[in-house]
């Protein structure tokens, strides 16, 4: 009797491996076993950690160009505090319920575990109908991006691609942002200070968020918010001097929470009160009903030495006047936010003030742009700036055929419309777009819901029903000349 294995029982299996991000040599050697046991064509790119599986086309499928089908073998290593999991050596716990699998209080894996499956699945099977497969098995995607980043696109002849790393049944992802960090660092001169009183001011209670996909939900940026202030009191008060400031804790997420410490006489504690309480009822009336937002001063313990003016003056013009925020939204793709910025982090540090910014943008002339911008802005106000690590954008495919034959397949398949969706964040196929020129692609995959996080869970269902329908749209490129 024939051996039979669903992409199901290959979950399983991965679940046994631990694989969280830069622990992947497990996954590696299961990968290559399993190439040698069914005799398909293996190869290992070394300096990325990379495998790439090999399956020829089935009859009548040859004249096709191959299929790429792209996952990534890490996972998201999370889990709930009293949970005694240990990611570098034990397996992932399963729990079937109500529909739905997840894990005993740890990420479950699906993300991209059921994008491997699939593949493994497709490879496995000798039933199915389809072009030349090419299925490769990236590695650190939840991390650096190594794989796709160091990928050898010579080691692929693929001219279409399934990312199998979407999280929605029935949505089709057709383009992401490129993105690029810039560091900032400014020198600090201190003096003595002449003021009696060290104050702090607090920004807190900001809701935060993705500085991708939450970038044009209206949420205030503590940084911006807290140089908005210091500006209004500086010009309100010259005689003010800068301690320090600090905010935000991730260059990709929106600071909620920032302050600064800066000394004045005790004489002006009834005005700086004054301008904080009128601050704070302006910024609540802008912000309601997206955000919320808290600002309060106090005294601090003094301290004598704060930075000389000219530092606090380029300080604080560069951060208010650095972009932040939404700067362009698609032409076409309603919605979707094209080009943003983010000053995620602000720091004081022994001797210099840090600044740390994450830009995105789908179109790469616009990243350059932003840049241009920053740097700019940077030597005006004396700050050194480098660019620091980046990934390239994967921009939207006007003529797509394969987008076309997904989108007739699902209709045909579902008798439904699916939805096609662009992102304001970064995906793998970016590298692959700019690696292999003219290369089509789509995302895909099931639905899988709080990703990234102990609670975890995918729709069984939906898995079965979004693995039946690849197998489809494998079948239906025959159609391809």
């Amino acid at each position: 009797m024939k051996q039979t294995k669903t992409y199901y029982d290959f979950f399983k299996e991965l679940s046994t491996i631990p694989r969280a991000s830069g622990n992947e040599q497990g996954i590696q050697n299961y990968l290559l076993n399993f190439a040698k046991e069914r005799n398909l064509q293996v190869c290992k790119e070394d300096e990325s950690g990379n495998i790439i599986i090999k399956k020829p086309a089935t009859k009548g499928y040859e004249h096709i160009s191959p299929v790429i089908l792209q996952s990534h073998m890490d996972m998201v290593a999370e889990k709930s505090p009293e949970s005694p999991h240990n990611f570098d050596t034990d397996p992932i716990e399963l729990i079937e319920e109500g529909g739905f699998l997840h894990a005993n209080q740890t990420t479950l894996g699906a993300d991209n575990g059921i994008g491997v499956a699939y593949s493994l699945a497709l490879l496995f099977d000798d039933t199915i109908e389809h072009p030349a497969l090419e299925a490769i098995f990236t590695t650190e995607e939840e991390t650096t991006m190594k794989g796709a980043e160091l990928l050898k696109s010579e080691s692929l002849s693929g001219t279409y691609m399934l990312n199998l790393d979407s999280e929605e049944e029935g949505v089709f992802c057709v383009s992401s942002a490129g993105g690029l960090d810039f560091i900032g660092k400014l020198p600090l001169r201190y003096v003595t200070s002449m003021q009696d009183t060290t104050y702090k001011l607090v920004v807190s209670d900001l809701k935060g968020g993705h500085s991708g996909m939450n970038i044009n939900s209206g949420r205030e940026n503590a940084n911006k918010l807290l140089a908005r202030l210091l500006n209004r009191i500086a010009k309100a008060l010259p005689d003010m001097e800068l301690v320090s400031i600090d905010g935000g804790s991730k260059m990709n997420a929106i600071p909620r929470d920032a302050h600064a410490r800066f000394n004045l006489s005790k004489k002006d504690e009834s005005t700086l009160h004054k301008m904080v309480e009128l601050m704070q009822t302006e910024v609540r009336n802008e912000l309601q009903p997206t955000d919320k937002v808290s600002l309060y001063l106090e005294t601090s313990d003094f301290v004598s030495e704060v930075m000389e003016k000219q530092n606090r003056d380029d300080i604080i013009s560069f951060l208010v006047l650095v972009p932040n925020g939404v700067n362009t939204m698609s032409k076409n793709i309603h919605g979707l936010v094209e080009s943003s910025q983010n000053l995620g982090i602000v720091t004081t540090e022994e001797n210099e003030i840090g600044f740390y910014i994450s830009a995105r943008s789908s179109v790469d002339s616009l990243l350059e742009l932003i840049c241009e911008r920053n740097l700019t802005l940077s030597k005006l106000c004396k700050v050194d700036m480098l660019t620091g690590r980046g990934y390239p954008a994967w921009e939207y495919k006007a003529d797509s055929p394969l987008r076309d034959l997904a989108i007739e397949t699902y209709k045909t398949f579902f008798n439904k419309e699916p939805k096609l969706e662009a992102i304001h964040a970064g995906l793998e196929c970016g590298y692959f777009a700019k690696k292999i020129p003219g290369i089509d692609i789509i995302s895909l995959g099931p639905n899988i819901y709080d990703v990234h996080s102990p609670k975890e869970k995918m729709q069984l269902d939906s898995a079965d029903r979004m693995y039946d329908y690849v197998v489809a749209l494998l079948k239906e490129m025959i159609r391809f000349s």
